[in-house]
């Protein structure tokens, strides 16, 4: 097997290159004095590694499913896990999941290696505060290797954690960071490598032998990339709780376990039924979606020159040039933009949209998304056209209701949508602006305090290590997000946020990967 970056760039691969031709790198040595010794180690280290990994399956399936499955069924009684079972989905495991998937995903190994007993169930020789596995072995010790008494020892010394992916080799590996430990793995997991997208969360139990590790149990659910500072800001719980600086696997497969697994439970209820947040707009108000509407008695000429001054975008004459008029030229539609200068919020914003209006003969709608919005625009109408406009209704909709109405509306097939090439235009000048909304937006976001990060700023935060972490959690959050929508021009430019706040996570983990 050649290695590609063995080859000058734009040079043909020669898959049959002879021992004595000159090496297609370009060093002018000939092949087996250069490029073939290296290629040989290399390929001899991989085969050596990969039948280690093979092997180590090879336990798992024997250990596993000729051992431990016959010690349950022949030696142990029925109750015993039925007990473990109770203590395990105590932790409020989601009843969406499909529990028997959960149970010969994470509950089986959790029961052999994990679960210690608080009695014998007068089971003989059967031995009370250590795990089912170590139990066998100090029953039926003739019936096991050396290598199968490693395995078992390697897996009771493992623990449960939550794992972010770090990087994805389809087909071969994954790359992985515990995110309560700190510590990196690569996992030689084919089937993961195709399901799996950097940024995931995994919650695994992770087994080490001989520098290969391969995960012995892993909840069947993605936990979103999200919910990553708050998993730290557990971790950080669970140390403040234990009174050190840093977490240990000792203390992960101790009585913190079922703080850990209980915490998975949380997160998979949220997911699994979630709900939606409360969202407030850029003035700080309650969204709430309310339509508003009035009787109008006045030329729709008169009523744009009088709507002009609650719009700091637009001139009487743009608002006068989109009106829709009929055959003869008159106004028979209108609609207006109310905004005003600048954002509370966001101060890169130049200005802010309250509300919008639309004007036929005699009726005037006002679509604003807060209650405070719909008082104030009622407010300013009032004062524009006087005793010619009179109040008639509003309705509110929440977010709930907004959304289920948005999805259960249909397109209306029979009307296709009609652009000039005026629009055309303008949607590509739309293009050019947002560009440049978003990167205002997100140079301002690195002066801007956020929650996430303890109410810093994402440069204060880029200063300490601990928010440098969070600063990761949060971009790898971004990186997640992008990958799983359609992208748009208000999309964040990652090595350019990186490179402002001088990260360089990449190569940071990758040159700390433990295989």
């Amino acid at each position: 097997m050649y290695s590609e970056s063995k080859f000058v760039v734009g040079r043909k691969m020669n898959p049959k290159v002879g021992r004595n031709d000159l090496c297609p790198c370009g060093s002018g040595k000939k092949y087996k004095k250069c490029c073939l010794i290296a290629e040989t180690i290399a390929t001899q280290a991989n085969a050596i590694a990969d039948a280690r990994w093979h092997r180590l399956r090879q336990l798992e399936g024997t250990v596993v499913g000729t051992h431990l499955l016959n010690y349950v069924e022949t030696d142990l009684p029925p109750k015993m896990i039925e007990e473990a079972e109770s203590e395990f989905f105590q932790c409020n495991c989601p009843k969406e999941a499909d529990r028997n998937i959960v149970r010969d995903r994470i509950f089986l190994p959790w029961f052999f290696f994990h679960w210690i007993p608080s009695h014998s169930f007068k089971v003989n020789k059967f031995v009370r505060g250590i795990t089912v596995a170590q139990n066998y072995v100090n029953t039926h010790r003739d019936k096991i290797s050396d290598e199968e008494l490693s395995f078992i020892e390697a897996a009771v010394n493992s623990h449960y954690s939550f794992y972010c992916v770090l990087n994805v080799e389809v087909g071969k590996s994954l790359g992985v960071r515990d995110i309560l430990l700190g510590t990196t793995h690569t996992l030689k997991e084919v089937q993961g490598t195709f399901a799996l997208k950097r940024g995931d969360i995994v919650f695994l139990r992770i087994l080490t032998i001989d520098d290969q590790s391969i995960s012995i149990s892993m909840y069947p659910y993605v936990v979103q990339a999200k919910y990553h500072t708050d998993i730290i800001d557990f971790r950080n719980l669970l140390m403040q709780k234990n009174a050190v600086k840093a977490l240990s696997s000792e203390m992960l497969r101790g009585d913190d376990s079922f703080f850990v697994l209980d915490f998975l439970f949380r997160i998979m209820n949220e997911l699994f039924n979630p709900t939606l947040p409360i969202l407030m707009n850029t003035d700080e108000e309650l969204m709430v979606f309310v339509t508003s509407y009035f009787a109008l008695s006045m030329d729709l000429e008169e009523v744009a020159s009088r709507l002009a001054p609650l719009s700091c975008t637009m001139e009487l004459a743009d608002i006068l040039d989109t009106a829709e008029r009929d055959k003869s030229g008159k106004i028979k539609r209108l609609e207006f933009c109310w905004d005003k200068k600048g954002n509370k919020k966001h101060r890169n914003w130049d200005n802010t949209i309250l509300g919008d209006i639309e004007v036929v003969q005699g009726k005037l709608t006002l679509d604003v998304n807060s209650k405070e919005r719909a008082e104030r625009g009622r407010a300013l109408l009032e004062e524009c056209f006087g005793d010619k406009i009179s109040f008639q209704k509003s309705i509110e909709k929440t977010q709930e209701q907004q959304m289920q109405e948005i999805e259960n509306s249909e397109p209306k097939a029979d009307v296709p949508p009609k652009r000039s090439a005026k629009e055309l235009k303008e949607s590509e000048e739309a293009k050019s602006v947002m560009v440049t909304m978003a990167k205002a937006h997100w140079e301002s976001w690195l002066h801007e305090p956020l929650q996430a990060l303890g109410g810093k700023t994402p440069l204060q935060a880029a200063r300490s290590k601990a928010g440098r972490e969070r600063l990761d959690a949060i971009l790898l959050e971004f990186e997640w997000n992008a990958a799983n929508r359609d992208e748009t021009a208000l999309e964040p430019d990652i090595a350019n946020l990186k490179k402002r706040l001088r990260l360089d996570s990449d190569q940071e983990f990758s040159s700390n990967l433990k295989h």
